[in-house]
């Protein structure tokens, strides 16, 4: 599935990158994928919590927890758009950085739309979170929305440097041009 991750937080931060991502896609008629990952699913993560409960009550909290993610989801897809077999939804257990790298590399994605806290404490500057991870560590064209003008940019800026990647943001530059997205 080629098409276009869009990274979700179920947070009122990353309704904006949600709306963007999936017009996007619509907009130039490409897949969308929404993700959607929950630490406290991951395994590892809960033993210490549940370390007196079976087996079976832990994966059935995993499960719910999930399936409730993943209703939240699809709610805040509909308030977008309708749900049609151009847009996957998922809720996965584990690090959304990690989720979110594997999800990307796994689906043949073609650029990742993520949302970006904007004002951030000294430590998440230096430390970084997850939008920041994703952007230096995956190969992938990562667009990442700050605010409201990215539904409706009059203009895209591209520098400009002669390298591979900078190719890549003319050729999406091209892209939207093209299919009078955004231009």
């Amino acid at each position: 599935m080629a098409g276009i991750l869009i990274g979700h937080s179920l947070d009122v931060v990353s309704e904006l990158p949600l709306e963007v991502g999936l017009g996007i896609a619509k907009t130039l008629k490409e897949k969308a994928l929404v993700i959607h990952s929950e630490f406290l699913t991951d395994t590892e993560t809960i033993k210490v919590i549940t370390t007196n409960l079976n087996v079976n009550i832990e994966q059935n909290y995993i499960q719910a927890l999930l399936q409730k993610n993943k209703d939240s989801l699809k709610q805040k897809i509909e308030k977008i758009t309708p749900i049609d077999d151009s847009i996957e939804y998922k809720s996965l257990s584990g690090d959304p950085v990690s989720v979110i790298m594997k999800q990307a590399k796994e689906n043949d994605i073609s650029l990742v739309v993520l949302g970006s806290q904007g004002e951030q404490t000294l430590l998440s500057r230096i430390v970084g979170g997850v939008t920041d991870d994703i952007f230096h560590q995956l190969n992938k064209s990562v667009l990442i929305v700050k605010n409201r003008k990215a539904k409706s940019p009059k203009k895209i800026l591209v520098p400009y440097d002669f390298s591979k990647g900078c190719l890549e943001g003319v050729k999406w530059a091209k892209k939207f041009k093209e299919n009078n997205s955004f231009i």
